[in-house]
């Protein structure tokens, strides 16, 4: 059977590609075209800039009506499509205004945003934890992290210092770092104390107060304290000569948290919004 060139469209009457349909041997002048098919030639256009459509039984040549594509989460810009390109329409944020131009594509991107485009530069981020507003970490990034600032860091000149996030300054600052390893050493040492003080009878206090010593790097800062309270009761009771031995572990103890609840106090007042 003879055939003869076709040319295929889609549903809106845009030209696909060229075909083939054979000729019906009956009639000559028949051809078995499929469905949006036809056998009239297209006109010469310009492929980058127009497009054909099939309309009235003739086709006609359109210009290319040219969008810009942008991320719909991110709004950052994901190149160009056009009008007959309805498939990148349903992923993508449209728009016709034209992107300002990027001089480095290495350090900037380009947003779409409050309806125009806006340049985003890679710059260093620094991020603090949201519950106690210490310095966690530096990053790198076009778009700013929750929980972080792009103001420079404070030089540490101690390594008793932290760096914290003061909110109603909206800057960085240097805090004394709470050292939990005093009141440690201090309590080891009045426990020796504590013990030197006791008879040889006085085995199962021996036992209660090696047994501080032994925990005091070992648990949470506040087991340890909860423990240390049970056990200067203990004693009180056992041994009230010794009074004035646990009355200066209380007094130590309750100095240390004061400095403790006044530290977070002052830390948590400088973070109110």
């Amino acid at each position: 059977m003879t055939i003869k060139d076709i040319y295929l469209y889609n549903e809106n009457g845009i030209f696909i590609e060229k075909g083939e349909a054979f000729i019906n041997p009956r009639n000559p002048d028949s051809v078995f075209l499929p469905s949006n098919a036809t056998t009239i030639n297209p006109p010469s256009y310009n492929s980058n800039k127009e497009y054909i459509k099939f309309e009235e039984g003739k086709w006609v040549i359109y210009p290319f009506k040219i969008y810009y594509l942008y991320d719909l989460t991110t709004k950052e810009f994901k190149g160009m499509g056009t009008d007959i390109d309805n498939s990148k329409r349903f992923s993508f944020g449209v728009t016709t205004k034209k992107p300002i131009e990027i001089k480095d594509h290495n350090k900037q991107k380009l947003y779409f945003e409050e309806d125009r485009w806006i340049i985003k530069e890679l710059r260093t981020y620094h991020l603090y934890n949201p519950i106690d507003f210490s310095y966690l970490k530096s990053i790198e990034s076009f778009e700013q992290p929750i929980n972080s600032s792009i103001k420079s860091l404070p030089n540490i000149e101690s390594e008793n210092d932290v760096i914290k996030w003061n909110a109603s300054k909206k800057d960085w600052e240097i805090k004394v770092k709470v050292n939990y390893n005093k009141l440690q050493d201090s309590m080891k040492n009045i426990f020796k104390v504590l013990i030197d003080n006791l008879e040889d009878r006085d085995v199962q206090l021996k036992f209660i107060i090696n047994t501080q010593i032994d925990i005091v790097d070992k648990v949470e800062i506040d087991d340890y304290i909860d423990s240390l309270r049970n056990c200067l009761y203990t004693i009180d009771i056992a041994k009230p000569s010794l009074i004035e031995i646990t009355t200066s572990i209380r007094n130590q103890l309750n100095k240390y948290l004061y400095n403790i609840r006044l530290y977070d106090l002052v830390l948590k007042a400088d973070n109110i919004d």
